[in-house]
């Protein structure tokens, strides 16, 4: 029986991405229909659920919109998105509202499909039957790429369903008991709000299929290849730190290791295959050691390497793309240092994970050689302890996970004791306040843009004056893969440029500032002010979006040029369905939606 349960939740928690996606994105019309006297009689039809005031209508995008006709999906509302002005219908004033911008989060259960020509009029919807509707609405899209993306999102349900079972009354830690980030890391149950593979964990041959119920992807075995020095480009003294890891492995399983020509790489145990089919001249050693895995997954921790943590490729599908680790990626953080001391001015506000060495196969074909790598990164935790700042470290999107599971209340609130709206407005608004003068001055100054969404970002608290209470001090940013900086404007304000491999393809830089500012809304806004606003009650009311609009107005120079960005009454929104069906996850592809940032409750 728990099991189904969890299975069900999972379902409708995936349903309820995917529907946000197709309507924010414009594959389909989407209508408020409230349960109004005004609304006509002839409109008034059995409508499921009797419980909800507001429910919402979805309907094909190519079609005049007509309530309840075949097909449609009736969706019952948990909150009321934004809106626009009712339209008028045979020429009286309907209770029916065209929705643009929709949030996972505002979504009821459950979700029903209308048929018509059946003796059942309402049936039940989930992720298959919405897209084998899109197909029937659309035909032009394709339907090998849908029942890819069908199946991912399927895998999605498996892997969230086993996620809810495994955090069954796991409650978050006390700050002064956490000396270990890896408690906040290993507490994310959901992850990604809005993306609808979330929770994916789709095998990419010749990985094996990952059973959500037996194969702990948070505490993977870690494998050891001996790879010829000439077959690898290596960044960084990343033979001297991996070095203690080497040696204490080895050890334990009374293998002596010296070779001047090859150089020994860990290798995460779902990536043993891919290793073995793509890198004939690499020999698989006879020792492990265990790790912890990250928020990401594939990035870990081992207890030889206190100091440290591995970011490994896995041949693993997780949200949008396959988590290898390319050529651009192990190139660019060891050498990123130099830029960051020019463009961060305050270094206790805000302070980098640096990637102090990487390696990587020098196979000719970089989707080959990104099967092959490894990125050595400081461990936030321990960058805190070693300044002996008496600090905790939080990975932001901890703070946004619902305790208990699936309900309606968050562990910021419970971490910090918010029981009361007013004291939710001010944690909010200290975060938010720190949180952009950490990320702005940096986009707005030099051009570049770190890819601060929640799981990139850990907030660094100190015991504060009130015994007992903690005081937020700054961030610590981390995956230095992700930035996009416009080298021109970093140029002429720093002298320097970001050092890159491949600068033709390189996906981190960017031909037009604007699309750095597309990165940093994306990520500063939509992904981590968005969903913490949510999460402390300041969204609906507009409490939150008001104070982030005062601070971005008075960080903006009058007349720039970002303003109309940042300030518009629309701005560009992460398209991850039609990413997903154009086969881009290094190229972004957006949408016009309202603006967060100028949202005012009607």
């Amino acid at each position: 029986m728990e099991v189904s349960k969890f299975q069900t939740e999972a379902k409708n928690a995936v349903l309820a991405r995917l529907l946000a996606c197709l309507v924010n994105e414009k594959f389909v019309k989407a209508y408020l229909v409230l349960h109004a006297e005004s609304l006509p009689a002839r409109l008034a039809a059995p409508v499921p659920p009797k419980h909800r005031k507001h429910w919402m209508c979805i309907s094909a995008a190519s079609e005049e919109f007509e309530l309840l006709k075949h097909g449609s999906f009736l969706v019952p509302l948990r909150e009321l998105p934004p809106v626009q002005k009712p339209p008028q219908l045979g020429g009286e004033p309907a209770e029916i509202l065209p929705v643009t911008l929709l949030d996972p989060d505002e979504i009821g259960f459950p979700v029903q499909q209308l048929q018509v020509d059946r003796p059942v009029e309402y049936v039940p919807a989930d992720v298959r039957t919405v897209t084998t509707q899109l197909q029937e609405w659309d035909p032009a899209l394709s339907a090998a790429l849908l029942e890819q993306i069908t199946q991912e999102m399927e895998n999605s349900v498996s892997h969230q369903a086993a996620a809810y079972s495994h955090h069954q009354g796991r409650a978050p830690p006390e700050l002064e008991h956490t000396t270990d980030s890896m408690q906040w890391e290993q507490l994310i149950v959901e992850g990604h709000a809005t993306h609808p593979m979330h929770k994916s964990r789709f095998h990419v041959p010749p990985t094996l299929p990952i059973d959500p119920w037996n194969n702990d992807l948070s505490a993977p075995k870690i494998h050891f290849f001996a790879v010829p020095r000439s077959k690898l480009t290596v960044r960084g003294d990343f033979e001297k730190l991996v070095a203690p890891l080497v040696q204490i492995s080895s050890a334990r399983a009374n293998v002596f290791m010296d070779s001047c020509d090859e150089l020994v790489m860990p290798v995460h145990h779902v990536q043993v295959p891919s290793v073995l089919l793509h890198f004939p001249h690499a020999r698989h050693l006879p020792f492990t050691c265990k790790a912890r895995a990250q928020a990401s997954v594939r990035t870990v921790v081992v207890d030889e390497l206190p100091a440290f943590n591995l970011k490994l490729p896995i041949g693993v599908k997780i949200s949008s793309a396959t988590r290898t680790i390319t050529p651009w990626t192990t190139h660019i953080g060891p050498a990123f240092k130099p830029v960051a001391d020019k463009i961060i001015e305050d270094k206790d506000l805000l302070e980098v994970a640096h990637e102090l060495a990487s390696v990587v196969s020098n196979h000719p074909d970089p989707d080959v050689a990104k099967n092959l790598s490894c990125v050595i990164r400081q461990d936030p935790q321990h960058l805190a302890t070693t300044r002996a700042r008496s600090e905790r470290v939080v990975l932001s999107a901890a703070l946004t996970e619902r305790y208990p599971s699936r309900s309606d209340d968050f562990v910021v609130n419970t971490l910090f004791h918010l029981d009361s709206l007013e004291k939710k407005e001010l944690f909010f608004q200290n975060y938010a306040r720190l949180f952009l003068r950490a990320f702005l001055p940096p986009l707005l100054k030099h051009g570049v843009s770190f890819e601060a969404h929640l799981q990139n970002v850990l907030a660094r608290f100190r015991p504060a004056a009130v015994a007992g209470e903690w005081e937020l001090v700054g961030f610590t940013v981390r995956d230095l893969g992700g930035i996009k900086a416009h080298q021109q404007t970093l140029f002429e304000t720093t002298g320097l440029e970001l050092d890159v491999w491949d600068a033709e393809n390189c996906s981190q830089l960017a031909e037009t500032i604007d699309e750095v500012h597309n990165l940093a809304f994306h990520t500063i806004i939509q992904c981590h002010l968005h969903r913490l606003a949510r999460a402390l009650s300041v969204h609906y009311n507009a409490k939150g979006w008001e104070f982030v609009r005062a601070e971005v107005d008075a960080m903006l120079p009058p007349g720039c040029h970002a303003r109309s960005l940042w300030l518009g009454a629309t701005v560009n929104w992460k398209a991850f369905i039609t990413m997903k069906l154009q086969g881009l996850y290094r190229d972004y592809l957006y949408i016009k939606v309202p603006n967060l940032i100028t949202y005012r409750p009607s």
